[in-house]
């Protein structure tokens, strides 16, 4: 009997010392936060404007249940959260711990709020994502709205996606073969703009894309397409695909990343593109020096066959010619130095051929 209790013993024994690295990991993530994420609310700050990113400030204390059950959910490898955040925020932590402190975190808080009582009888955590190029804005909070409340994944991810074009009324396509479908049936060029909703830059720039004057050249000459850096690529399996991924993922370039594309070329063919924070005045000159020469690019200029001879016709008297076949592949490249140009087309696949040219525009013909 004497032996059978020691074995149990030790069974129980070994149980437990192989049992305790679990219990502590799962512990050091219910204070994960409170023990790790800074506290220096310069240091955070300024970190965040340098890497163009949000802050997200977590107010709580390491003796509260949804606070640990919250700071669990954020840094647990095992779910989507702790990247996210990761990849997207700068993190800051405040503690609201006992009655003496409370004046302190109010203090610390109101700042970020714009109505001061508002929420602060409500129960932690407290969360919010604050722009740091404008420290004394909020862009959204959230509360333990009830006592039973328990965090999931699903809302914790709505709560950290920042939707870059909401609250903007412009046309913006998030599908490419939309987009392309579009620019090419209305005779348009494409503008892209590739962001992130907790990027500050491209908060910056889209709004300044939502005012005048750039708002109604937009409108009036472009089809939009928004491409978030959140998505993979937003784009599909076609030849553009390789061209798009080559052009979004350039290094040692900052968000937002925005370019004019020429939609009837059958690669991605980018007119235009700059990287970050543009001025007003620079992106005006940009955008009007594309509009306003639309018709010119897409319509002016006579394109034709006639007895296995390809005749190019118009104002332009120095341009690349590239023709392709529909399937994309490159049947002859003629550097065209007057006005009229006559190009040996025997060799041609009937069928459809698209023009291409330096200057701009392009063209679909049949060789019959």
């Amino acid at each position: 009997m004497n032996y059978s209790r020691k074995l149990t013993v030790l069974i129980i024994s070994a149980l437990s010392l192989l049992s305790a690295p679990f219990f502590s990991i799962a512990q050091d993530y219910e204070t994960w936060v409170m023990d790790n994420w800074s506290q220096d609310k310069e240091e955070v700050f300024k970190a965040a404007k340098e890497q163009d990113k949000f802050v997200l400030l977590f107010v709580g204390r390491p003796t509260c249940p949804k606070c640990k059950e919250t700071s669990e959910l954020f840094c647990n490898p095992e779910n989507a959260i702790k990247t996210f955040i990761e990849e997207n925020f700068v993190t800051l932590y405040k503690c609201y711990d006992v009655e003496d402190d409370r004046a302190d975190v109010y203090e610390y808080i109101q700042e970020y709020h714009e109505e001061r009582e508002a929420g602060l009888t409500r129960q932690i955590p407290w969360l919010y994502i604050i722009n740091p190029e404008r420290e004394g804005e909020i862009v959204t909070s959230m509360y333990r709205p009830y006592p039973d409340w328990s965090p999931d994944e699903e809302t914790m991810l709505k709560f950290l996606s920042i939707d870059l074009l909401e609250g903007h009324d412009l046309d913006w396509y998030s599908d490419e073969y939309k987009a392309y479908e579009l620019a090419r049936a209305q005779n348009k060029l494409i503008f892209k703009f590739v962001g992130s909703g907790t990027s500050p830059n491209s908060q910056i720039m889209m709004k300044q894309l939502h005012e005048e004057p750039l708002r109604q050249i937009l409108d009036e000459n472009f089809i939009l397409w928004y491409v978030s850096e959140d998505d993979d690529c937003g784009c599909g399996d076609d030849i553009l695909s390789d061209e798009i991924e080559l052009n979004d993922g350039e290094d040692n370039n900052s968000l937002p990343h925005i370019s004019i594309i020429n939609p009837a070329s059958p690669y991605y063919d980018v007119l235009e593109e700059l990287w970050g924070v543009q001025d007003e005045a620079t992106l005006e000159e940009i955008l009007k020096k594309y509009s306003v020469s639309n018709d010119r690019i897409l319509n002016k200029n006579r394109v034709f066959v006639s007895d296995n001879m390809l005749f190019i016709s118009n104002q332009t008297g120095n341009e690349q010619i590239r023709i392709y076949s529909l399937t994309g592949k490159s049947l002859a490249t003629v550097h065209k130095i007057e006005s009229n140009i006559c190009i040996d087309a025997t060799h041609f696949p009937k069928g459809v051929l698209i023009i291409h040219s330096s200057a701009g525009w392009n063209a679909k013909i049949v060789k019959y």
